[in-house]
């Protein structure tokens, strides 16, 4: 079942800055997520989708309602986070949840139960009377997961999701959306994350300078660098930025004249022993060395000539 499509869509701003010719679907339960530097447009498309902003042009549906015409029974249905969170301040964090809670319309008899198991998820149950005011960042952060959930949307725009958040909190918001998606729920997600992207999604839009680039699995879009490998260097202290060029299989080195190298090779195994080599004779001493595989990241600069940052 399609839950958004998007046909041509277009959000342009005097200073060129948007998003240009976007178009997509995506299916009910599906986890899919922009992915690109800031500035490229995803925070922009999202809040189109979210009906806060009307694009320039094009056409798009969610759940089957016309999004060029927003209504309260479109909007009831969404749960949005963006990444400037908005509360307010000389209330509790209970209060401010309780109010969006009954904004999005969920039944004051079902809200209670609904956000106390929400504020124990977010490790918040022990802030919740405390006003909003006094919470840190993350926390700020973890009470607007709270409120975007709190009505059980068929759809969670979520700009940034995992921003401020430490790493237990983040790998609990994984497992929840991952659950969600498991029981219908579509997620769509901005971010420039790229081990997010792999990590959490169905599909990934690499989006570009407000274009969309490629739309595919992580496993598909990883496959087209294939012959690209990091192997990483670190250093007791910096060698010379030309060490390694004229060495065979040596595709860029990013890092040159800092500690660390991140040497991007067409063959690994191949490459490791000249790679070595090199940096020894320039008197690098080696601390640690370590080789990977291509991430989203390099499957991005590969298409688009830029960098997630």
């Amino acid at each position: 079942m399609l839950v958004i499509e998007a046909a041509n869509l277009s959000k342009v701003y005097p200073s060129r800055r948007g998003f240009f010719g976007t178009s997509f679907e995506i299916e009910r339960g599906e986890i899919i997520g922009f992915l690109g530097p800031n500035g490229s447009g995803k925070s922009t498309l999202l809040k189109v989708l979210a009906t806060c902003l009307r694009p320039t042009s094009g056409a798009f549906r969610v759940l089957g309602l016309n999004g060029l015409v927003p209504t309260p029974a479109l909007r009831q249905r969404l749960g949005v986070l963006f990444e400037g969170v908005a509360h307010f301040g000389d209330l509790s964090g209970f209060d401010n949840a309780w109010f969006f809670a009954m904004s999005y319309g969920l039944e004051p008899r079902l809200a209670g139960a609904r956000l106390e198991e929400l504020f124990l998820w977010a490790g918040l149950n022990d802030y919740k009377d405390s006003r909003v005011k006094t919470y840190s960042y993350g926390m700020k952060r973890k009470l607007a997961l709270v409120e975007a959930l709190a009505h059980h949307p068929d759809v969670l725009l979520l700009d940034e999701p995992s921003l401020g958040l430490d790493y237990v909190s983040t790998v609990a918001l994984y497992q929840r959306l991952a659950d969600l998606a498991s029981t219908g729920t579509t997620v769509v997600l901005a971010t420039n994350n790229v081990f997010e992207a792999e990590k959490l999604c169905s599909r990934v839009a690499l989006i570009d300078q407000g274009r969309l680039v490629a739309l595919d699995s992580p496993l598909n879009l990883l496959k087209t660098q294939q012959d690209c490998q990091h192997i990483t260097v670190t250093l007791a202290e910096p060698i010379a930025q030309d060490v390694l060029s004229g060495v065979p299989m040596v595709r860029g080195v990013v890092g040159a004249e800092q500690n660390t190298l991140q040497i991007v090779v067409s063959d690994a195994e191949a490459a490791l022993p000249e790679v070595v080599t090199a940096v020894v004779q320039a008197r690098g001493r080696i601390v640690s060395l370590k080789v990977s595989e291509p991430n989203l990241g390099d499957v991005f600069i590969a298409m688009t000539g830029a960098k997630v940052s």
